[in-house]
């Protein structure tokens, strides 16, 4: 099986096999009795597929930068934190806190020493935003609207990790997006899918694979901030649109279309914006000696 095979039959088809066969097989009546059950099939079929998909598609993470697929599992934890227990905005910020911490943590390491303490932060504070902006809305509109998302974001983080020229970070964003697209199909048609904790379980790997792209440009000189690579990931907060007073006085369908459309604009934007600083920036070849974790194998 080539390259592209490999990626589409386990980083798209297997997610979207797991996801479907979690949320489909379950008796709708059975599942619908059970919130808190259903909330966690949701959370597993966002959290369990990543890191099959990813070590079936590169192996065993024997590189130190490929550990950092760990996040998904601070993700599950994260979804966790969210589902059980007293309900309130206290468990989602102590999931949003943990996940930032872990990947503070995770990241920080591989920054250059001439990095400022800001960029250090900015991808685990953007896992905290994201997860406590968003949580609350997954909570109060169960339906489509936060999962797609959560999917149209992916799908401009992997265009964007794909323009970086970094295809393992974007394999590993694939599997997110398909699980979030099946979870808004399903809950479109009815399903009784539980939107949940599905934030806490996707934000941390998501956001951490535009930053670990931007790390590795980066170092071979990219033309434009972080906050621009973590952008496409964060613009699924846009999706509160579908609260805006004159919004909610629309039909259920175009609430969610403005909602959507917000989302792929300030992504779709922040992939441009890249693409445009990049090919505006200096054609300078960069002699530099890529830290080990950077290295791929056979390098």
């Amino acid at each position: 099986m080539d390259d592209i095979s490999r990626h589409l039959v386990y980083g798209v088809l297997l997610p979207l096999c797991v996801a479907s066969a979690a949320v489909l097989l379950p008796r709708g009546a059975w599942l619908r009795a059970r919130t808190r059950l259903a909330a966690a099939i949701g959370v597993a079929a966002v959290a369990v597929p990543m890191p099959i998909a990813f070590a079936l598609i590169n192996g065993s993470p024997s590189e130190k930068w490929e550990r950092l697929i760990a996040m998904t599992l601070v993700g599950a934890i994260a979804g966790a934190v969210v589902l059980y227990g007293k309900t309130g905005p206290g468990r989602i910020w102590a999931a949003g806190a943990f996940a930032s911490a872990m990947a503070t943590m995770i990241v920080w390491p591989i920054f250059q020493p001439a990095d400022t303490v800001v960029e250090r932060l900015l991808p685990g504070a953007c896992i905290m935003l994201l997860i406590a902006g968003l949580e609350p809305l997954a909570r109060r509109d169960n339906g489509a609207v936060v999962p797609i998302s959560l999917w149209i974001a992916a799908m401009g983080t992997g265009i964007g990790i794909l323009w970086m020229g970094q295809l393992p970070f974007a394999a590993a964003v694939a599997p997110i997006g398909a699980s979030m697209l099946t979870l808004g199909v399903a809950s479109g048609f009815g399903r009784p899918v539980a939107t949940r904790g599905i934030v806490a379980a996707g934000a941390p790997a998501l956001l951490m694979a535009s930053a670990l792209a931007y790390l590795w440009m980066s170092a071979l000189g990219a033309n434009y901030a972080m906050w621009l690579a973590i952008v496409p990931a964060a613009a699924a907060l846009a999706a509160w649109v579908v609260r805006v007073p004159w919004v909610m006085r629309r039909q259920r369908w175009m609430q969610c279309g403005l909602g959507w459309l917000a989302v792929a604009l300030i992504s779709a934007g922040a992939v441009l914006g890249m693409t445009l600083l990049d090919q505006q920036g200096s054609s300078q070849d960069f002699d530099y000696d890529l830290p080990d974790f950077m290295r791929m194998p056979g390098d």
